[in-house]
């Protein structure tokens, strides 16, 4: 998939999320590299006003940085495209702050992913309008926790040059570059109270001109990669092993650090500290804490945790790198195993174990027949999983019989290209279901329609005749077409989280080969 098409569905996630002016806006650009207003505004033929509108959007959320350096007094723009893929990312990781912090915290999320950048006193403000019976105590204490776990950071300056005053009015909230008093640093919890007390007289839409307005928070992208990684590693060790030993992982996942261990190989961690963090979150009668030696030697021996050291009862590291190219290779098998089948997979897991492998020696090892196994060779070879080497014995051109071939995995490669045909079933899938919706809204519609009219009967406690009269309003045939379309629609959501959840595992791996 090359660069036109991660544009492709860039743009496609923009426009679902903030329109499509705003995603025709950044595809311009993505091609362009770097643009100022008035370029971005010629090349898509929007106008100034719009174009900066959604140029201001577009920072507001950290998906485009703004620069002078190149051309000082003209303020230019380029586009963080792996920031705006990453946003594929979030509806996996909503579920998980709201398993391990709960509603409060998962609303504050939402918030944080739907303004951008926003200051304390207008996040705890609109959380607690939608959470009712929330106090608006409680949701400071969960927006102080998610600062203290590192999934909402302060903000950097939006803009910071003095050109750029005219889009930044146009912004939500603006990021103030002069320095903070620590008082600046809390939400005014009574200004907060005493605007959802006017709630029932007039329509408070945000908190504005508030003591923390210099102040303003993000949800951090790395923090949001970590917690998505962690949850990988240790369903890993679950699978592997059972679900105390996912409980051990996790507990020492979270004392390397909940959502900013980035290194690739963690600190030590002594046995004490692991064992009272694990009794702390699973208790001292469960089989995480009763086992866990037993456990941390299963971890060991798959290296999912590694045994540095015998001082103080044990210490142990995770090598991040490791673990992931590990959950990288079981992907890229699984991948093999449903385009080419078992035994493409067992030449592929072969060939990756002993490095090179010559022709000859590879059909007696897989135990494949020959000419099924030149077959699947090559066809692994066409989808870029296999590649080929030629040595020669001679420096003679002319002589053929002197060389052999080898087969060799560049990794790097394959992942890369596993990595764009995830991004390929991303856009398909997400064109598709929007091709389907389209081509249904009618019957969709009436049924969202007979749906809440039901649901509203059985709230009136109607009797089950009236209930089925309203039911035949809709023909056998359009229902039937209906659960088609809703089957079909649900496939297209399953597939789309599978290739989401094997893209993250790609992109973290590259991430540790890079950094």
């Amino acid at each position: 998939m090359g660069s036109e098409a991660v544009s492709r569905l860039a743009q496609q996630v923009l426009a679902d999320m903030f329109g499509a002016r705003v995603a025709r806006v950044a595809g311009d650009l993505n091609t362009l590299g770097v643009g100022s207003l008035h370029q971005v505004a010629g090349r898509t033929g929007l106008g100034l006003g719009p174009t900066r509108a959604c140029l201001a959007v577009l920072v507001q959320h950290g998906l485009v940085t703004t620069s002078s350096t190149r051309r000082p007094g003209v303020l230019e723009y380029s586009i963080r495209m792996e920031r705006v893929l990453g946003l594929l990312h979030l509806p996996a990781f909503l579920p998980l702050v709201r398993e391990r912090w709960g509603e409060i915290a998962e609303t504050l999320v939402v918030q944080a992913v739907r303004l951008g950048v926003e200051t304390a006193s207008n996040l705890v403000f609109l959380t607690a309008r939608e959470v009712p019976g929330a106090s608006v105590l409680d949701i400071f204490q969960q927006f102080k926790l998610l600062t203290s776990q590192g999934v909402l950071t302060r903000a950097a300056p939006l803009f910071p040059s003095e050109e750029s005053t005219t889009i930044s009015s146009t912004s939500t909230s603006s990021t103030s570059t002069t320095s903070t008093s620590p008082s600046s640093l809390e939400p005014d919890l009574a200004a907060v109270k005493a605007a959802l007390a006017r709630e029932g007289e007039e329509r408070v839409e945000s908190m504005v001109d508030m003591a923390d307005s210099p102040v303003t928070w993000a949800l951090d992208t790395q923090a949001v990669a970590a917690a998505l990684r962690d949850q990988a590693i240790v369903q890993a060790a679950v699978r592997r092993q059972d679900e105390a030993a996912g409980q051990v992982v996790g507990s020492i996942l979270a004392l390397l650090g909940e959502g900013g261990n980035t290194a690739k190989v963690s600190s030590h961690l002594g046995h004490h500290a692991i064992a009272d963090r694990v009794a702390a979150d699973h208790g001292k009668e469960g089989d995480a804490y009763r086992h866990l030696d037993q456990y941390l030697k299963l971890l060991a021996s798959d290296r999912l945790v590694d045994k540095v050291g015998d001082a103080g009862g044990g210490q142990y590291s995770v090598d991040m790198e490791h673990v992931v190219r590990r959950l990288t290779e079981a992907s890229l098998d699984c991948v093999v195993l449903e385009r080419f089948g078992s035994k493409a997979q067992r030449i592929f897991r072969y060939v990756r174990e002993k490095k090179y492998v010559e022709e000859s020696c590879l059909q007696g090892a897989v135990m494949v027949p020959t000419k099924e196994s030149k077959s699947l060779t090559y066809q692994l070879m066409e989808g870029h999983f296999l590649h080929l080497q030629e040595l020669r014995k001679t420096l003679v051109a002319s002589a053929p019989s002197k060389s052999f071939h080898l087969f060799y995995i560049n990794f790097d490669q394959v992942v890369r290209h596993c990595l764009a045909l995830c991004r390929k079933t991303m856009y398909n899938t997400r064109e598709r279901a929007g091709q389907e919706r389209a081509d249904h809204a009618r019957l969709l519609e009436k049924r969202r329609e007979l749906d809440c009219m039901v649901a509203r009967l059985r709230e009136e406690e109607a009797t089950e005749e009236q209930l089925q009269e309203v039911e035949e309003l809709m023909a056998v045939s359009e229902r039937e077409e209906v659960g088609r379309v809703h089957r079909r629609l649900e496939q297209l959501a399953m597939a789309r989280i599978q290739a989401g959840e094997t893209m993250f595992i790609m992109e973290t791996f590259l991430y540790y080969r890079q950094a």
